[in-house]
């Protein structure tokens, strides 16, 4: 199965002539901040409104909504999670 990334074309080979020759170990470690944070008060202020349990609801900021640069870093450490979940 091949995935574009990028310039980068990831493959998984086509056979494997013996598991203890061919086999390769790789770790893949990937952190991105989701650019979200939690804002206490207006999540108070609504449960309050709305006559709820303080822990029944929170209200998330997404304060990188429409950034175009982020949303490729993000697109693009998916991607590779979803190549290694296929290719493991």
């Amino acid at each position: 199965m091949d995935s574009q990334v990028g310039n980068v074309l990831l493959t998984k080979p086509n056979h494997v002539v013996s598991l203890a020759t061919s086999c390769v170990l790789v770790s893949v470690e990937s952190h991105v901040w989701n650019a979200t944070v939690q804002d206490k008060q207006i999540s108070d202020e609504v449960t309050t409104a709305k006559k709820a349990s303080s822990d029944s609801g929170k209200f998330v900021k997404n304060l990188l909504a429409k950034n175009a640069e982020h949303k490729a870093v993000m697109n693009y450490r998916q991607t590779i999670y979803n190549w290694m979940r296929t290719v493991s």
